[in-house]
Formats: C-alpha cells, sequence, structure tokens
C-alpha cells in the first residue's frame, strides 16, 4: 500500500522568525553589508541593517501536503495514473500552489523574487543604492584553494537550527554577471558543486540527527521532511510544492546521486546544533576558473530547513562573490585560539554566552583588577585590526553587540573600552578571554540588577533564583508553558538570556546566574505552526 505524504489536509503559511542563517566564508554579499530582510515573519520584507541572516525570499513553510483526499479516486494507490487519480491530485497541488504566499518567492541570492535586491545591479534596495554595487566595491574574500583536490573550506552560520541540508553552486560569470544583469540562476546550476565527504564525515560523524550517519548521509533522514528519495518520489510529480526552483529536487542542475547514496556529495546534511553554530565543510570547485576582484566568481548557498514535516520548507538562500589567490600571497584571516566548546562541542544545544569558571568558596574582599571586567576594558586585541564589534573566525567583523558576540566563544570581541558587564559596579563576570584559574580572586556582584550573590559550592544552598514572568505571557502557541526565550510569535526557543535580549524577546526563565549556566539542555522547541517540530529522531 502507497504510503500517504501526511495526515492532515490544510496548507498554511507559516512565519519565519529571527532569521536562520548566512554563508560567512566566502562572505556574503549580504554579511559584507549586514543587510537583509526586515522581519519576513511580519510581511516586513524591505532591506534593514542587523538582518543578514534573513534571506528567505519573505516565504516561509507551507503544509502539511497530502493527497489522503484523493484515496478513493486513487483506489488507494497515490502513483495510479487513472483519471479520476490524477483529476484529484491535480486539484490538491492547484490549492497548495495558491497558498505559497503568493507564489515561490525566494530569489537567486534570497532576496524576492521580484526584487531581486541582491542580484540585479540596477537594484536601489540597499539603503537608496545598488547591493550588488556595494557588496562588489568592498573587499570580498580571497579564496586559496587545495591543489590536491580544488577545494576551500567554507563557513556558515546558523542563529536558529531546523536540521536540513545545503547545497552549493557556482557561477562562473559571477558578480554583475554575463551581461552586467545579475548572476542567474541558470548559471548556478551549471556547477553543482561537490563537498569532500570524507572530511564532513571525520569532522561531524557522532554529532549527527538519530538514524543518520554523516553529513552524506541525506537519505537518512525523513521521507516527510525531505524532497525526494526513498519513500518521498511522489514528490516528484509536482516538485514546485516540494521546494523552490533552483534545489536538486526542483531544476536545479545535475545533482547527481544525492537522493540515493548514503555517499553522495552534493547536499551537506546539517549536524546537531551542539556542533555549530557555526559549521564548516570544504567545498571543490572546478579547475581552470578565473576569479580575481574586477571578475569574481560568486558562490551561492542554499539552505533547506528539515523541520516541516511534509509541507514546503522554508529556504534561505546567500551569494557570495570571491576572487582565487595562493597561499604566498594571501595574508591569513586573524583566528582566535580554539576553545573547548570548539574542540569538542558540549552535550548543551547552545554554547553558554561565557565560560563557567568553578565558584569560589569564598569571594575575595576586593575585585582581582586583572580578571574582573570594569567600566573601562583595556585595548582590543592585536587581531581585530581595524573591527571594532565582533570578529568571527573566519575574519569578518560583524556590528553586533558584546552579548551576541559571547555567544560564540570562537569569536572574538572587539571594541576596546566596553564594559564586559551589564552594570559597571557588577564583578561577577570575567572577560571571554579570562583564564578559568582566575575564578577563585573572583569577586561577588554588589549591584547587577537582575543577578543573586554569586553561589558557593555544594553543601551550601545555591542562590534562589528570581522569578520568571507570569505564566500567561510565557505560555506557547501549543499551549506549553516556556521556560526560556520566547520569541514575538509566541513561539518558545530554548536559548541563553543573551540571545534573548539581543532580539528583545521575552525572557521567561530564571534570571539566576547560576539557574541559566548548569540547568539541563531542554528540549529544542521547533518554531513552525501549525506543526511544531522538536528535535526528533529521523527514523
Amino acid at each position: 500500500m502507497t504510503r500517504s505524504l501526511a495526515l492532515v489536509l490544510f496548507a498554511a503559511a507559516v512565519p519565519s522568525v529571527a532569521g536562520h542563517g548566512m554563508l560567512t566564508r566566502p562572505v556574503a554579499r549580504n554579511v559584507l553589508l549586514n543587510l537583509g530582510l526586515r522581519h519576513p515573519g511580519q510581511g516586513q520584507c524591505d532591506m534593514a541593517e542587523g538582518n543578514a541572516q534573513n534571506m528567505n525570499g519573505c516565504q516561509g513553510g507551507v503544509g502539511p501536503i497530502t493527497y489522503n483526499p484523493c484515496w478513493n479516486d486513487c483506489l488507494g494507490d497515490f502513483h495510479s495514473t487513472s483519471q479520476a487519480c490524477v483529476a484529484c491530485k491535480q486539484n490538491v497541488v492547484a490549492t497548495t500552489e495558491a497558498r505559497l504566499n503568493p507564489g515561490a518567492r525566494l530569489g537567486v541570492c534570497g532576496d524576492l523574487q521580484d526584487r531581486q535586491s541582491f542580484t540585479r545591479p540596477d537594484n536601489t534596495d540597499c539603503n537608496g543604492a545598488s547591493c550588488v554595487d556595494q557588496a562588489l566595491a568592498s573587499n570580498f574574500d580571497t579564496i586559496v584553494l587545495d591543489p590536491t583536490d580544488n577545494s576551500f573550506e567554507a563557513s556558515m552560520t546558523l542563529t536558529a537550527h531546523h536540521w536540513g541540508w545545503v547545497e552549493f553552486r557556482l557561477c562562473r560569470q559571477g558578480g554583475r554577471g554575463a551581461d552586467g544583469q545579475g548572476v542567474t540562476q541558470e548559471c548556478f546550476n551549471q556547477d553543482v558543486l561537490e563537498f569532500d565527504a570524507e572530511d564532513a564525515r571525520q569532522r561531524y560523524a557522532g554529532q549527527m540527527n538519530t538514524g543518520v550517519e554523516d553529513p552524506s548521509d541525506y537519505i537518512g533522514t525523513e521521507a516527510s521532511v525531505r524532497c525526494d528519495g526513498p519513500d518521498a518520489d511522489l514528490k516528484l510529480e509536482a516538485p514546485q510544492i516540494w521546494s523552490p526552483p533552483g534545489s536538486c529536487c526542483y531544476a536545479g542542475g545535475d545533482c547527481g546521486n544525492s537522493n540515493t547514496s548514503r555517499t553522495q556529495n552534493k547536499r551537506f546534511v546539517v549536524p546537531k546544533v551542539a556542533a555549530g553554530p557555526e559549521y564548516k565543510v570544504r567545498v571543490r570547485l572546478p579547475a581552470g576558473l578565473s576569479c580575481s576582484q574586477e571578475a569574481p566568481c560568486t558562490l551561492q548557498w542554499t539552505y533547506m530547513t528539515g523541520n516541516s514535516v511534509d509541507s514546503y520548507p522554508e529556504v534561505f538562500r546567500n551569494c557570495a562573490d570571491f576572487k582565487l589567490g595562493s597561499s604566498d600571497t594571501v595574508a591569513p584571516a586573524p583566528t582566535p585560539v580554539p576553545t573547548e566548546s570548539e574542540l569538542e562541542p558540549q552535550p548543551e544545544p547552545e554554547p553558554e554566552p561565557t565560560p563557567a569558571p568553578t565558584p569560589a568558596a569564598t569571594p575575595a574582599p576586593t575585585p582581582a583588577p586583572t580578571t574582573a571586567a570594569s567600566s573601562t576594558a583595556g585595548p582590543a586585541p592585536t587581531e581585530c585590526g581595524s573591527c571594532s564589534g565582533c570578529l568571527a573566525s573566519n575574519g569578518v567583523c560583524y556590528p553586533e553587540s558584546k552579548a551576541f558576540c559571547d555567544l560564540y566563544p570562537q569569536y572574538t570581541w572587539c571594541a576596546a573600552g566596553v564594559s564586559s558587564t551589564v552594570a559597571p559596579s557588577s564583578e561577577s563576570s570575567t572577560t571571554s578571554t579570562a583564564a578559568p584559574t582566575a575564578a577563585p580572586t573572583t569577586p561577588a556582584p554588589t549591584a547587577a540588577p537582575t543577578t543573586t550573590a554569586a553561589p558557593t559550592p555544594a553543601p551550601t544552598a545555591a542562590p534562589t533564583p528570581s522569578p520568571a514572568p507570569s505564566s500567561g505571557s510565557c505560555v506557547d502557541v501549543q499551549g506549553t508553558q516556556c521556560s526560556h526565550c520566547m520569541a514575538s510569535n509566541n513561539v518558545c526557543y530554548a536559548q541563553p538570556k543573551a540571545w534573548c535580549d539581543t532580539y528583545s524577546y521575552h525572557w521567561c526563565g530564571s534570571t539566576s546566574l547560576l539557574q541559566q549556566a548548569a540547568s539541563p539542555a531542554p528540549r529544542l522547541r521547533g518554531f513552525l505552526a501549525p506543526v511544531q517540530m522538536h528535535e526528533h529522531s529521523s527514523r
């Protein structure tokens, strides 16, 4: 008996929230300019600063989608070619297409299909000027290839983890495009790039979703969140309702055996959230390329989310221009010393804002000037160069807050003279570079309004946490009590308070620093409605 695609008949538009991801090496156009769609989840689709991670074409997920109403017409076989079965399925497809907001709006570079802000040079959506020309005028990344296989290391940052997979494509005549009118999907489809499957296996084996062996194991993910492959082949009859054009499932070029082999190298399956938020993969380029500042090549990054069961998924895209260089002429990007969380991901689903050194048994009566933060921090690290914000491990400077920067231990805070604490008089936190051995002399907080006294080791009782907000404001869309970060669409995110504050969302957890640092990893909630997903098994 043919497996049905879903159990419920309706297709509801699903809003997006708070951004999801971006390509950081080579640095994407939207990341270079720190611009992106303002708030897709609220239908605010103009370009705004600080939203580089929002490039989803203002198109959320739609679903679930099902052929179940056609059961009788198809006599229980949805592959049937009978006239009644075909007509019924066509009606389901037409109904779903009409609800795609109002159609598949994802542009070539994650912009709106009908605006092409980061695609067409003559568009002036970025503060009244051309987004493309501003990006091309910037000093974009120089890529140095490994001569043994023509590969380089690409990096992406996912600010909200929704499983799924990533596809890479290359437009050899990038920048302004072959005709000066912008890069096209047809150009990108000529080169669907491979990633180094063995390197990806060594990096992420054991850090995948249940039932998935490594980043090559696309067919090991659930059929309900794939757009093709085993048990999902029926979706290829109408690929436009399961995937945007320019993807491996729908008019996206040669993707080889990526929907049949567990060792394929065209679709990079996203590892667990604990392995991020920065994910790295070696991508191979074709031989004989010529890419320069004046005539760059352009990489297209497509992130197909995988948390919407039997639905049209939310998809993110970025375009990144780059030039080729050699190792003897290109200075490497500054890289901070790897942290423990970078070398061996912790079991918590998200990294904590700052390291948690062992608390002192007895607080020192006076602050230690070499470890405690003050209202006037020391000079910025020498590797910061001209960066005055948050320096990522790939050398890109983000104009974000220190709270954002502290979420990622491998990043470096470069704004000299900025206190690492909320209030100048509070001395409970050390800077992100303080050695753990400084903990015994770290003083207790004296005036931070949202924290309690520094905890002492057992058997002394932990400090009493501050109360969470009233329960009425902390119930999510499923009617479940939220104990972490409540987003503006009433979805509960299992993120730390610093992350919540970055987006001005509502914090529903305890405000005790001890509670935030030591609480067990909660079950991660998905953000989509009406189908609310959890970090679920892949089989």
